[in-house]
């Protein structure tokens, strides 16, 4: 092993063989990082797609919901018109 000698510190130098080794784990960890990342990100993507369609839902749902009480609310006002009846609402 060769040592280098840096100001007041010695390092040791891996022999050519590991350093190889060394540099493929590098590089397979770089890519591994990235895979984690986009991982990640598309991760992210899924769950604001979801959060997206829920809210969607459940804007549906209540529109689904009040549709019925304002058709109601409609008749009523047709019904008081054409009998001349004045309409109060109470909300």
């Amino acid at each position: 092993m060769e040592v280098l000698i840096y100001g007041n510190e010695r390092f040791m130098l891996a022999p050519p063989d590991l350093t190889v080794e060394i540099e493929r784990l590098q590089e397979e960890l770089l890519i591994e990082r990235e895979k984690t990342l986009r991982a990640l990100a598309d991760f992210r993507n899924y769950r604001r797609r979801v959060e997206q369609d829920v809210n969607m839902l459940v804007e549906a749902s209540q529109q689904g919901m009040m549709d019925p009480v304002l058709n109601v609310i409609n008749d009523m006002q047709d019904l008081c018109t054409k009998n001349n009846l004045s309409v109060i609402y109470f909300i």
